[in-house]
């Protein structure tokens, strides 16, 4: 039972680890994917959405983690093309979220003078 336990701990550490290591993108060479594979078109230059003929959802600051962007870009809900990983690959889909992750979060409207008046 205790070789099970420690057998049980040791896997954990080491899926973390993976989960870690995918998790850990490249914001440069996201950016370069982001706008090399369309994504830009319908979510925006800076993730703000709005683009595209559908109006793509914002993505900057978006708040979800790896596995839920993964399955996303996968099995998309609605319009969104599905990008298996033959087109993009898990490497590139870290660097994309890397990017994204990296965004500002939006100004808030009431901190736009323009819109102010």
């Amino acid at each position: 039972m205790k070789r099970i336990l420690i057998f049980a701990a040791l896997l954990a550490v080491a899926s973390g680890a993976v989960l870690a290591a995918q998790a850990s993108g490249d914001v440069a060479k996201g950016r370069q994917v982001y706008v090399e594979k369309g994504c830009a078109y319908c979510h925006g230059t800076v993730g703000q959405g709005g683009g595209g003929r559908l109006g793509g959802l914002r993505l900057a600051n978006m708040g979800i983690a790896l596995p839920a962007f993964t399955e996303q870009l996968r099995h998309p809900r609605d319009e969104m093309p599905p990008y298996v990983e033959s087109v993009l690959p898990d490497r590139e889909v870290a660097d994309i979220f890397a990017y994204i992750g990296s965004l500002p979060p939006p100004q808030p409207a009431s901190s736009i003078p323009i819109l102010n008046r």
